[in-house]
């Protein structure tokens, strides 16, 4: 019985630090740009693919990098397309 009281402390102390992460991200969500958060989210899961193969060995076949890569790449282009749609705003407002 102590054991279970011990997990169900330990469950309870994981539960609240995690529900104080996300409000603290949900709070910082509101305060950058759609586009930096955008890019923030596709680091969760190419960091978690990164443990994965680099650190516990799961596979990594040549679909997986063409996907990976098809992703970033689209990233990519969405970043450069909002650089030039900010320069170009910054040129026309400097030319008013």
């Amino acid at each position: 019985m102590h054991e279970h009281a011990v997990e169900l402390n330990a469950l309870a102390w994981a539960a609240g630090w995690l529900a104080a992460v996300l409000v603290l991200f949900a709070a910082g969500a509101r305060r950058i740009r759609m586009t930096t958060l955008g890019f923030l989210q596709y680091l969760s899961p190419s960091i978690t693919l990164l443990v994965a193969t680099g650190l516990l060995g799961e596979a990594f076949t040549r679909t997986d990098g063409i996907t990976f890569a098809f992703v970033w790449g689209a990233l990519a282009l969405v970043a450069l397309d909002s650089q030039v749609t900010r320069l170009r705003a910054r040129r026309a407002a400097q030319t008013l």
